[in-house]
Formats: structure tokens, C-alpha cells, sequence
């Protein structure tokens, strides 16, 4: 199962390379909230993974009042691999401990990090790359996400 959020798209992308990779489902968190549906059920063994983008080197607030309410039914927490997936288009800053930090408070304990490096896209504060440079980023992006992929799939723990 596969959480995400996702406002201009980075997030979104990586996630559903993921789901198709793992064959999981994918949930996003916004129509999640809007549906108030904060209740999940899992099977032994299954994978839970976070997608979310960094916000001034944090985590958007919709992630973080999604996962203040998120509940896992059914949860045999030995068996769970649990992982989460920041993009950014920079550096990850303090996202990923704040992320496993809030998952820790909901007993879900983070075995695997991983961050994506894609477009920074605030251009309140950073004018878009010329296109040959967003096309080189977005070629490394996916040759990280297929090594992310593979790594899910193994259920490797690493951390970031």
C-alpha cells in the first residue's frame, strides 16, 4: 500500500512507478482527506510506503494531519517493511526525520528512506531550469527511481 501526495505531479510520478513496480495499491492522501477515509486494512507481509514532497526542507501539513489520523488495521508490525520517498529539487533538509518521526508516533517504524532529486518546482523563489537540464534531471530521477524500485521490491532497509 502506497500513500501519496502529491501538488504539481513529482510525487505522484514516483509513486505510481512504484505501484507498478510492487504491484501495491496506490492511495493518494488528498482525496484520502477529502473522503475523511483514515482507515486501512493490511495482510501479513505487506509493504507500507510514504510519497510525499519536501516543503521548505519539511513535509506538507496535509501529510502530517493524514498521518496524525492514519489508522492500520490488521497490522502485524514484524512483518511490515515499511518505506517512505521525498522529492525535492534540492536537498531533503529535515523531511525524512520528521517524516519517520510523526510514522514512529502511529507505531509504524520507518525501515527504508529514500529521496528523489526532481524539477524544483517553486518558481516563487527559483526560476524553472532551461529545458535540456530539466530533461537531464528528470533522466536521473528515473534511473533513482528504478534503483528505488528494486530496493522495495527486495524490502532492503537503508536509510538516507
Amino acid at each position: 500500500m502506497i500513500f501519496y501526495f502529491s501538488a504539481t505531479g513529482n510525487s505522484k510520478y514516483v509513486a505510481k512507478q512504484l505501484a507498478i513496480n510492487t504491484s501495491d495499491a496506490l492511495i493518494s492522501i488528498t482525496e484520502a482527506v477529502h473522503a475523511d477515509k483514515y482507515t486501512y486494512a493490511t495482510k501479513a507481509g505487506e509493504s507500507l510506503g510514504f510519497v510525499v514532497p519536501v516543503y521548505f526542507y519539511g513535509i506538507p501539513d496535509v501529510v502530517v494531519k493524514f498521518i496524525e489520523k492514519l489508522e492500520i488495521t490488521d497490522r502485524y508490525d514484524s512483518q511490515h517493511y515499511i518505506f517512505t520517498v521525498l522529492t525535492c529539487g534540492g536537498s531533503s533538509g529535515n523531511a525524512g526525520k520528521m517524516l519517520a518521526k510523526l510514522l514512529a508516533k502511529r507505531n509504524m517504524i520507518v525501515t527504508s528512506s529514500f529521496c528523489v532529486k526532481m524539477v524544483d518546482n517553486y518558481v516563487l523563489m527559483y526560476d524553472l531550469p532551461k529545458e535540456e537540464t530539466i530533461n537531464e534531471i528528470m533522466i536521473k530521477a528515473d534511473v533513482s527511481i528504478n534503483n528505488i524500485c528494486k530496493k522495495v521490491q527486495k524490502k532492503i532497509a537503508r536509510q538516507t
